[in-house]
């Protein structure tokens, strides 16, 4: 049912992390610990001339409380509680493990996604899931609360950042334009196959400040029956999947009047005023896309060009920038 938005195996779910440690450890992981948290911001503090005292970071306040053990698995108060950081063993790589009902929309488009041959597409650009841990039927108190506590399936991802311009490191305009492309490219890949985003937003792309950038939170999203229409290319818009969706981070108007659309055609709207904010707060002026994200800003859905042909439009705005700008 193309038009339903919620059911109860998509909702949130709040493990609790202890009754599933050895579980982590036994695939390879480790939930970070006190000890973890203290040594992380130790080390913190150590390569940055920081003035304030570290007794003022909440993380190590938390960590260093009286009572708690070396060993005591330490939640980020600053992660929703679905979500747990840690490390692999083999290499001490930092992740992010979260929790998720294993009859989802979220772990079916996300295996889907991290699983050849979509996860070697070179256009998408999903944050790499290094591992799915599907939790036994038996561990007891293995939830805070939910009537489903039999059904869940945990998601091992690498963790990047959420600041897409480094703060220590040099950025050019060449590297902001490459940071949109990964953007576009990914929901192009995703149209492509027949997925939907459906909560494009800056909150939900990181980086892992080494040129690539990957979109994170799949709670939203969707697989059809149906590609986009191209528009542009004689399809008719009126033979589009249509849904009702107010729940993204960004909603086009006629979602906000209380109409249904097209669920590409709300990822690039949502997608649009993510380029458009992105340049806003990087302070980036580049006057060639300003074409580009009025088309996908749209009001009328049936009339914004799809994923395919903003991308298409994309390098076509910014081909004959001079090298000497893109370095800047």
């Amino acid at each position: 049912d193309e038009d339903e938005d919620e059911d109860e195996y998509n909702l949130r779910v709040v493990p609790h992390w202890q009754a599933y440690r050895h579980l982590f450890e036994s695939h390879g992981y480790h939930l970070d610990t006190c000890k973890d948290v203290r040594q992380f911001y130790l080390r913190y503090w150590e390569n940055r001339n920081i003035q304030r005292s570290i007794q003022s970071c909440a993380g190590y306040k938390s960590a260093s409380r009286e009572g708690r053990d070396d060993n005591e698995l330490c939640k980020d108060e600053g992660l929703p509680e679905r979500l747990f950081r840690g490390k692999r063993l083999s290499d001490d790589l930092p992740i992010v493990i979260k929790a998720v009902n294993r009859r989802s929309r979220e772990l079916e488009v996300i295996t889907a996604l991290s699983t050849p041959p979509l996860r070697d597409d070179p256009m998408n650009h999903c944050i790499p899931v290094l591992d799915i841990i599907h939790a036994p039927l038996d561990v007891p108190h293995a939830f805070s609360y939910s009537p489903y506590q039999n059904q869940l399936s945990f998601i091992v991802m690498e963790e990047w950042s959420s600041q897409l311009i480094p703060p220590e490191q040099p950025h050019t305009l060449r590297s902001y334009l490459n940071s949109l492309r990964h953007c576009i490219q990914h929901i192009v890949f995703m149209h492509t196959h027949r997925f939907a985003h459906l909560d494009v937003s800056v909150r939900n792309l990181l980086t892992d400040y080494d040129g690539r950038y990957a979109y994170i939170d799949y709670e939203m999203s969707r697989r059809f029956c149906r590609p986009p229409v191209e528009v542009g290319e004689g399809g008719d818009p009126r033979s589009s999947v249509l849904i009702h969706q107010l729940k993204a981070a960004e909603v086009p108007p006629e979602v906000e009047k209380g109409h249904p659309t097209s669920p590409y055609a709300m990822d690039v709207w949502a997608l649009g005023m993510l380029i458009s904010k992105a340049g806003i707060s990087t302070g980036y002026d580049v006057p060639e896309l300003c074409s580009v994200i009025k088309g996908m800003l749209e009001p009328q859905w049936e009339r914004r060009p799809s994923a395919k042909m903003v991308l298409r439009r994309f390098e076509e705005a910014i081909l004959y920038m001079s090298r000497e700008r893109l370095n800047s």
